[in-house]
């Protein structure tokens, strides 16, 4: 004789879903056992910021990039803003586990020659 038998909710996962919540076997004298498959999701998303150093004050739009994939390298590249200097040129960052991933430029202002000579680069 055999029986049926609903197993435990799957295992949540960071950064993945899962094919079933719950999944059923039917219990006999062989092997008895239930497996989840699990797929990065593609669904995130990360918002580039731009702004004063030392400040929230936004100098450029922000820049929302989607249906980015758990665990990705993402690069960024700074861009030029009339009268300021960035402080780093490129930002490199792994999509992680959260909804939403937020990175900030920060930028100083610059007098007028360091600012030509760093727009021309």
């Amino acid at each position: 004789m055999s029986a049926e038998l609903l197993l435990p909710a799957a295992e949540a996962i960071d950064g993945y879903t899962v094919d079933a919540e719950t999944k059923n076997v039917k219990i006999t004298t062989g092997k008895n056992e239930i497996t989840f498959y699990y797929t990065k999701r593609a669904d995130l998303a990360y918002t580039v910021n731009y702004y004063e150093e030392g400040t929230t004050t936004k100098l450029h739009d922000s820049k929302k990039v989607e249906n980015q994939t758990f665990g990705a390298e993402v690069t960024e590249d700074a861009i030029a803003i009339d009268g300021y200097n960035v402080t780093g040129e490129r930002n490199i960052w792994r999509c992680g586990i959260r909804e939403s991933y937020r990175n900030c430029w920060l930028y100083s202002r610059c007098i007028d020659k360091e600012c030509d000579d760093y727009n021309r680069n």
